[in-house]
């Protein structure tokens, strides 16, 4: 499964509030244990649609769970429309401890 965690800034391994202006996404293939970051730069700059664009990329990125702090109503109904699971609440989370909850 592909897992997206939305992250405060690119360097981090914890775990962002926002989801549609995140400076950028870890990508993680659970069953290979890959993992890439996804810039997000351009959705951060945007005046607005930003939570829209953002759930379209991760969408085109094949991803099936996001893992953020929070997520808007715009991007909810793109992820919900293509099936992309989401939990939420998840800010400040180690994303390496939470990736070993998940084996």
């Amino acid at each position: 499964m592909k897992v997206a965690f939305s992250l405060a800034q690119e360097s981090d391994r914890v775990v962002g509030k926002r989801f549609g202006r995140a400076p950028a996404f870890l990508i993680v293939d659970t069953v290979t244990n890959a993992e890439y970051i996804l810039s997000n730069t351009d959705a951060v700059s945007a005046g607005h649609g930003a939570g829209t664009a953002t759930s379209q990329r991760i969408v085109e990125n094949g991803v099936q769970l996001i893992i953020s702090g929070e997520l808007g109503p715009k991007a909810s109904q793109v992820l919900d429309a293509a099936s992309v699971k989401s939990k939420l609440g998840m800010e400040g989370k180690d994303i390496d401890l939470l990736l070993s909850e998940m084996e």
